[in-house]
C-alpha cells in the first residue's frame, strides 16, 4: 500500500466513523422527538378528547422548548388551548 493509498484509507474510516456516530445520534433524537409526541398526543386525547389532525401535526412538528412548555401546562390546564397557548 503506498502512503497515499493509506492516507487515502485513514480518511475514509475516519469519514465514516464520524458521518455514523452523527446520523446513530440524530437517529436517536429523531426517535425520541416521535415518542414524545405520540405519548403527548396520548396523554391530550385523554384529558380533552379526540385531537384534530392540525393539533397533531402542530404536536409532531414542535421544538423542544414547546414541547417542555406544554409538558408544564398539562396537568394545570382546563383546555387544549391553554396547554398550547403560545
Amino acid at each position: 500500500m503506498t502512503l497515499a493509498e493509506k492516507w487515502e484509507a485513514d480518511g475514509y474510516a475516519k469519514g465514516y466513523a464520524k458521518g455514523y456516530t452523527k446520523g446513530y445520534a440524530e437517529g436517536r433524537a429523531e426517535a425520541r422527538a416521535e415518542g414524545y409526541a405520540e405519548l403527548f398526543c396520548k396523554l391530550l386525547t385523554l384529558r380533552f378528547g379526540e385531537l384534530a389532525e392540525p393539533i397533531v401535526r402542530r404536536i409532531t412538528s414542535a421544538s423542544e422548548v414547546e414541547r417542555d412548555r406544554w409538558v408544564e401546562r398539562l396537568l394545570t390546564a382546563d383546555t387544549l388551548d391553554a396547554v398550547l397557548r403560545d
